[in-house]
């Protein structure tokens, strides 16, 4: 396959070029960002620990991950870099409107807006052209990630709109092979959100931040892109050579869920942009209404 952009490289599920940026990163880095995104089964110690490519890189966590967690890591992107720890409830009243309980959403910056803005972009490029097209949805703005175990024991589908996160795993207690791989899920995934929103305006993710640039027909942020202090030479044939055949189109290698549901967490709007639901159907999850006040460190990537 030669050399392919980071881009190509998630819409078509190349592997190699996976384990490649985490060797980059390393275990250490890896996990603590996993953490940011309230991620909490990943088993780090002990003779059988996730410290490794297959589990980081790839998703073959030891205790798997479970949907619900997926689905709030992925909301990160899709606010601006801003992660919301899922819940279950807002707000609980009585008949006479008094409030019984309230839970008030925790949220904190995790990565800098505009890498999540270029992250967004990249998964929508899943979507419209590589391995999750299936869950497409007409008129909509979709982005998400499908994921495919060995022998096709689990598959996922993570994916976003601008009202919503949710994360899909189809498998069997037992481990035994689908008949589908994850265009299964992405399909599926379609189908339930295409309900999920048919009340609610069409609308669009976060606008591209001021620290994000376009040069080259991508994104970058402004001091990556060609003839930056970051500059990488001109991929040559010799490049092709080391690199070789990659894995060609597989699936990230994600494992099953330590908890299996099917979940939605909602992600936030835009700060000056409130989501339009009419009362007359409403979603029985609605989105987050308010952002957090805080900014997010200025220069800070993930």
């Amino acid at each position: 396959m030669g050399a392919t952009s980071v881009r190509t490289s998630i819409a078509q599920s190349i592997n190699v070029n996976a384990v490649k940026a985490f060797t980059q990163i390393g275990p250490e880095r890896s996990l603590k960002f996993l953490k940011e995104l309230g991620v909490t089964t990943v088993v780090e110690t002990g003779n059988i620990s996730d410290m490794n490519a297959a589990a980081l890189a790839l998703g073959g966590m030891t205790e798997g991950i479970t949907p619900l967690e997926m689905a709030g890591a992925y909301g990160a992107f899709a606010n601006g870099g801003c992660y919301n720890k899922p819940v279950s409830y807002t707000k609980v009243t009585d008949r006479n409107g008094e409030i019984l309980l309230e839970r008030v959403p925790q949220n904190k910056y995790v990565m800098d807006p505009g890498v999540a803005f270029i992250m967004m972009d990249i998964l929508k490029s899943v979507v419209t052209s590589g391995s999750g097209r299936n869950a497409a949805i007409r008129g909509r703005s979709i982005a998400g990630k499908t994921g495919t175990t060995s022998e096709r024991y689990d598959i996922w589908f993570a994916g976003l709109t601008p009202e919503y996160s949710a994360s899909l795993w189809i498998g069997i207690d037992i481990n035994l092979e689908l008949g589908e791989g994850s265009l299964a899920a992405a399909r599926l995934w379609g189908k339930i959100m295409t309900r999920v929103l048919e009340h609610m305006p069409e609308s669009e993710f976060l606008p591209m931040p001021e620290n994000v640039i376009r040069s080259g027909g991508e994104y970058f942020i402004e001091g990556t892109q060609w003839g930056s202090i970051y500059e990488t030479r001109p991929v040559t044939e010799e490049d092709d050579e080391e690199i070789g055949e990659g894995e060609g189109e597989t699936d990230v290698n994600e494992s099953s869920p330590s908890d299996q549901t099917q979940s939605q967490t909602p992600t936030d709007p835009p700060a000056n942009q409130q989501p339009e639901v009419p009362p007359s159907n409403p979603p029985s999850n609605p989105p987050v209404q308010k952002p957090p006040e805080e900014e997010p460190p200025p220069g800070w990537l993930f």
